[in-house]
C-alpha cells in the first residue's frame, strides 16, 4: 500500500510539473499574441494616419495648383492694365499733356 501512495504521489507531482509548465507555456503565448495584436494595431493606426496625410496633402497640392492658376491670371490682368496704362502715357505724350 505504501508502495502504491507513493508512486500515485510521484505521477500526480509529475503531472502537477507538467501541468505547471503547460500553464506557463500558454501565458506566454497569450502575452505574444497581445504583443503582435498590438503591433499590428499600431502599424494599422499609423497607416491610417498615413493615408490621411497624404489626402490632406494632394487637397493643398490642388488648393495650391488653383492659387497658382488664380494668381497667373491676377498676374496677366495687371500686365494687361500695365501695357494699356503705358499706351495711354504714350499717347498723353504724344498730345503734350503731362
Amino acid at each position: 500500500m505504501d508502495a502504491k501512495f507513493v508512486e500515485i504521489r510521484d505521477r500526480l507531482s509529475v503531472a502537477k510539473l507538467g501541468l505547471e509548465t503547460l500553464k506557463n507555456e500558454k501565458n506566454e503565448l497569450m502575452r505574444e499574441e497581445d504583443r503582435l495584436l498590438d503591433s499590428a494595431r499600431r502599424k494599422s493606426s499609423e497607416s491610417r494616419d498615413r493615408e490621411l496625410e497624404i489626402e490632406d496633402a494632394v487637397s493643398k497640392m490642388k488648393s495650391a495648383g488653383f492659387d497658382a492658376t488664380n494668381a497667373k491670371a491676377g498676374i496677366e490682368e495687371i500686365s494687361g492694365k500695365k501695357r494699356e496704362l503705358s499706351r495711354d502715357l504714350i499717347d498723353l505724350k504724344k498730345t503734350g499733356c503731362r
